[in-house]
């Protein structure tokens, strides 16, 4: 899903040192209950996990219903209803998937229908997630992937002419329009869960509406469903039933999320993330608490517009000196820093910032792909050399603003040259952000200029406002760079790297950049369907775009503060699916987190994962 961003995205969101290793929430946390929320403005609106994509219908629904395949808390596919992840053949055309043979559909009083999860209910799922008239958000995903799906959708074949096919009982297989060896991460998505026939049958339209009109078989069944209130319970017919964490949960709505806060301080919420406002200005109240979490899975990156409607600006941006220039003077480490802070020790605040919610130098965050080695994407190739946190370089900002600005005199550049931004005016903070970020350049060689915009609706702009939209901005060209999200829909480097070809989403939207040897090598690592050698090519793809400094890498995830009583470290991690929001395996705490502990998680988290346990 698209997002409007504001204030340069994460720029937003500083991050307050700790001040206090006491305990300020002094409240008890029911640890067999998972108490969650939902907002005004972002409420459940949908059961229906063939069809919506919405996260905050999907933190719910991936915990009632599960899926052939699913991650652990480091990002790793690994089997859920099927027993591995799947065995293909034919140059990754053909995947097999064996089903557990004992998984029951239960209703929404805990009960076994009498019916267990076959491979009926995914050819079921796939029929109905292409039946137009269910207009699900992964028809086009999965019409696209399977063989002859896209002629069905156009009515140029019969369902029985899909590929998918009902090899036994509990064998299920998907038959591909072209080689993926990637497939088996698509099935996270929900275009690819199942669901009875039977059910189906038996409620016609009513499908997923209400808790009655379900059939669930993962860790919770839904108990009930409004629009002020969710309820929910352990399935004790779970096939890991052992690893369901709470015994029930309940996710209510509040007004805002200073109202969550306020709940989540009497034991009343599992979590509360904080509005900035909040944060800003009682930070001491709670600062031993307070930390800064992802609140969406997006890498943010900045880009640079080759169609800027400033003439000068535009042949600027088309030197690659220049680009670089920016590339290393650019400092987003020090994003994460409260305007106190970067007055007093600004690099002791940097250094309080944990290393998950840190900015990123790739584009594809650490840990989204591994080798079969176990070496991590990011530490391959020529894409090792950005694996550090922060690109922002001194040195070499020096260097090549000297070598840039032969370049740009003999392009008949006028210095210095003018860089507009798009940033969010209905956000306090962000200005002293940006010129945080950027304040390590010279004047006399460039100038950062906001262009502000508003997230208001018309009538809630004042008159005589001349505040722009987003969306005027954009269309307009009238910025030279622009913060922008990239997510992934599947586990291959491409659903990250494809959107920034000449034809990709967010180039075309954004950037207009159009470099045919880097065509050329997405096109080359396309061709590679052995794991190794594709994420290999595809780590030299990357790194060709940033030696390019066609793209500056920023953070993964729109951060915001929170406070909590889980452990975030035993949650499932990912960046696309149902998946990552199953609560099994949680381990919950009875007070409320501080920062020390969770440093204290996140060190032990981080051995784990360098040791494999």
């Amino acid at each position: 899903m698209k997002k409007k961003l504001c204030a340069l995205l994460a720029f937003s969101m500083l991050l307050v040192g700790c001040k206090s290793n006491g305990r300020q929430i002094d409240a008890s946390y029911d640890v067999d209950v998972y108490k969650d929320y939902m907002t005004m403005d972002n409420r459940v609106d949908s059961l229906n996990y063939l069809v919506t994509d919405k996260e905050k219908n999907l933190s719910l629904l991936g915990n009632l219903i599960d899926g052939l395949v699913e991650t652990d808390r480091y990002g790793n596919l690994k089997p859920a209803l099927a027993q591995d992840v799947g065995s293909a053949s034919e140059k990754n055309k053909v995947w097999d998937f064996s089903i557990r043979g004992d998984v029951a559909w239960v209703d929404s009083n805990g009960k076994p229908t009498g019916y267990n999860v076959t491979a009926d209910d995914f050819l079921t799922g796939i029929e109905y997630v292409l039946d137009k008239d269910h207009a699900s958000k992964y028809q086009k995903q999965v019409a696209s992937l399977i063989k002859n799906g896209e002629k069905y959708l156009k009515g140029k074949a019969t369902f029985d002419e899909v590929g998918i096919e009902v090899v036994n009982e509990y064998t299920i297989r998907f038959t591909l329009e072209k080689s993926c060896p990637y497939f088996n991460t698509y099935l996270l998505n929900g275009g690819f869960y199942p669901v009875s026939r039977n059910l189906l049958e038996e409620v016609g339209d009513k499908f997923a509406t209400s808790p009655k009109t379900m059939w669930y078989n993962g860790a919770y069944y839904l108990t009930s469903y409004s629009e002020e209130a969710i309820g929910f319970k352990k399935n004790e017919n779970y096939w890991e039933v052992g690893q369901v964490s709470f015994e029930e949960g309940t996710m209510v709505l509040v007004e805002n999320h200073d109202e969550a806060l306020d709940m989540f301080k009497s034991g009343d919420l599992s979590y509360s993330y904080i509005d900035e406002m909040y944060a800003e200005q009682n930070a001491s109240d709670i600062d031993s608490h307070m930390y800064m979490s992802a609140i969406s899975p997006e890498s943010y990156v900045y880009l640079f517009n080759f169609n800027s409607s400033n003439a000068n600006s535009k042949k600027a941006v088309a030197q690659e000196a220049f680009r670089q220039t920016i590339f290393y003077g650019l400092d987003t480490g020090s994003a994460y820093v409260t305007k106190e802070q970067s007055e007093e020790n600004e690099q002791e605040a940097s250094d309080n910032v944990s290393v998950d919610i840190s900015v990123q130098s790739t584009i594809i965050p650490a840990g989204f792909a591994t080798t079969d080695k176990g070496l991590d994407y990011i530490a391959l190739g020529s894409l090792s050399s950005f694996s550090t946190k922060n690109n922002y370089d001194e040195a070499k900002m020096t260097a090549y603003q000297a070598e840039a600005i032969k370049a740009l005199e003999k392009a008949k550049v006028a210095l210095p040259i003018e860089i507009r931004v798009p940033v969010c005016v209905d956000n306090p903070s962000a200005m002293e952000e940006f010129r945080r970020i950027t304040s390590h350049f010279d004047p006399n060689f460039v100038v950062f200029k906001s262009v502000g915009y508003t997230m208001k609706t018309p009538n809630e702009v004042e008159d005589g406002t001349d505040v722009k939209t987003y969306e005027y901005i954009i269309q307009s060209n009238d910025y030279e760079m622009v913060c922008a999200p990239i997510s992934a829909e599947n586990g291959d480097p491409s659903s990250y790297l494809g959107k920034l070809q000449a034809k990709g989403t967010v180039n075309v939207t954004y950037s207009h950049f159009n470099d045919k040897v880097y065509e050329g090598l997405c096109i080359a690592a396309n061709k590679f369907t052995e794991v190794d050698d594709r994420l290999m090519a595809y780590a030299e793809c990357e790194a060709y775009l940033l030696n390019k400094a066609y793209v500056i890498p920023f953070s993964l995830g729109n951060l915001s503060y929170k406070v909590s009583s889980i452990n975030d470290y035993t949650m499932p991690s990912g960046t696309y699916g149902l998946a990552r929001f199953k609560l099994k395996g949680i381990k919950a705490l009875e007070s409320a987190l501080t920062v020390a502990e969770r440093q204290e998680f996140q060190a032990a988290y981080q051995e784990a994962k360098n040791t494999g346990v």
